[in-house]
């Protein structure tokens, strides 16, 4: 821990961001895999005055905020994932009521609730689905060819979702999913489907051993 906090004093000190701003404590989050290690390091940041908040693994992965971010991630990588594309559609984002799924789904049922959507909307056109197909195709062309963290500073930039997080109180676990998939990229890992089945398999482990 004291290494930990001296790197992170010295890179409020002495650190830039690639636009040339200082660093400042809000933009550094530290991950851990198990929730023990986290009170001795939250002691020794306390014990040298730095401002720290503890997110427990439980809390990060139940927030609405990061599930939204999660659904819209997946939806990127693979619409034709039924789950997550239903959360999307009725999240804040584009507020698809219920009914409207239960119509598009049994009206249209053509495998996968993506591939309903796409014969609902030649059938059908309207705003809301027009408007949720263009977003979806403008939010893929943004994932070819770059980091995942580049990837969710757009979107955070594009979908409002920030500030939404913001309102509701938690920001900081939306900043903290950023620093995990910029954590991702500098060891190496690269793609939004590598990425996606990282954290998916940790929360999957999560909830095996809970």
């Amino acid at each position: 821990p004291s290494f930990v906090t001296k790197a992170i004093a010295n890179l409020v000190e002495n650190g830039r961001k690639n636009s040339g701003e200082s660093i400042k404590y809000s933009d550094i989050a530290i991950l851990f895999r198990h929730n023990d290690t986290v009170k001795k390091y939250k002691a020794a940041l306390d014990a040298a005055k730095i401002p720290c908040e503890a997110v427990g693994n439980k809390d990060f992965f139940l927030n609405p905020d990061v599930l939204l971010m999660l659904s819209l991630l997946n939806t990127i990588d693979n619409p034709r994932r039924d789950i997550y594309l239903a959360g999307l559609l009725c999240s804040p984002l584009f507020s698809f009521t219920a009914d409207e799924l239960y119509k598009i789904k049994s009206h249209y049922n053509d495998g996968c609730l993506y591939a309903s959507l796409l014969k609902y909307s030649e059938n059908e056109p309207n705003e809301k689905t027009s408007y949720f197909l263009s977003k979806l195709e403008r939010y893929r062309a943004l994932s070819e060819g770059v980091g995942v963290d580049t990837l969710i500073s757009k979107l955070y930039s594009e979908t409002g979702i920030l500030y939404l997080a913001a309102k509701n109180g938690s920001k900081n676990n939306l900043m903290l999913l950023y620093n995990y998939a910029k954590s991702y990229e500098k060891n190496g890992y690269k793609g939004l489907y590598s990425f996606i089945s990282y954290v998916n398999n940790i929360i999957e482990n999560k909830e095996r051993f809970e």
